[in-house]
């Protein structure tokens, strides 16, 4: 299977003019999932098929799991997040991870079960993206995605009620981006991860002030009863 590429090295035409398998990253997700022979996807398996130009493919299949609430899983997927995110940060030209991380796995039904629930979305989206704003696409933008994704990453790795879905939607839209080469997708993915910061700052605000103020009514119940 060919490996998606990102701003860097991605070729000058459509990816819907290839003639080297499915037009989108979703499909092109789809395939490797099916013709994984084993039943337990790992990240080293998928920087091992998708070689030097696998970032846009990692952090999209790391932010997933994020659209498809499974408890526990943002905690453990948010560190290769941030490792991936400072390579690309740092402009290492291919991504890595040690050995103990790149162990981390699913099982194979589970990847397909996340993808199918998040495809139609993904759809949406895909149709939009084109290459254009090439600009934005650039070894620059890579590092401000790199720079964003760590960010988010160190969210993502707090189990906040409601505030992990915000994240992974600005950086899925990013590594669509960067792998369509869509510019504008780059910069909106960049302006929402601002947006999610906000969300999840708004978030953890509300749930601090709701905790103190039933600290308040727990002290004034437990004077009016003598407790």
């Amino acid at each position: 299977m060919g490996s998606l590429p990102t701003g860097r090295d991605a070729p000058d035409e459509p990816a819907s003019q290839s003639v080297h398998g499915p037009a989108h990253v979703s499909d092109i997700l789809a395939d490797f999932i099916e013709s994984f022979p084993g039943k337990r996807i790992a990240l080293g398996d998928l920087i091992a098929a998708m070689g030097p130009r696998a970032f846009g493919m990692l952090f999209l299949v790391l932010a997933l799991p994020n659209a498809v609430p499974i408890p526990g899983i943002s905690t453990i997927f948010g560190l290769p997040m941030i490792l991936l995110g400072a390579q690309l940060l740092i402009g290492l030209p291919r991504p890595w991870l040690p050995a103990r991380l790149a162990r981390l796995d699913l099982e194979r039904a589970t990847m397909r079960n996340m993808l199918q629930r998040t495809k139609p979305y993904l759809a949406k989206i895909e149709r939009l993206s084109r290459p254009r704003a090439l600009l934005f696409t650039g070894a620059v933008a890579e590092r401000c995605v790199g720079l964003m994704v760590c960010v988010l990453g160190m969210v993502l790795i707090f189990p906040i009620w409601g505030g992990n879905l915000p994240p992974a939607v600005a950086i899925a839209i990013m590594s669509i981006g960067l792998m369509d080469r869509d510019g504008l997708f780059v910069v909106g993915g960049l302006a929402f991860g601002f947006v999610a910061m906000a969300i999840v700052g708004a978030v953890i605000a509300f749930g601090a002030t709701l905790i103190a103020f039933s600290g308040d009514i727990f002290t004034a119940v437990s004077g009016v009863l003598g407790i």
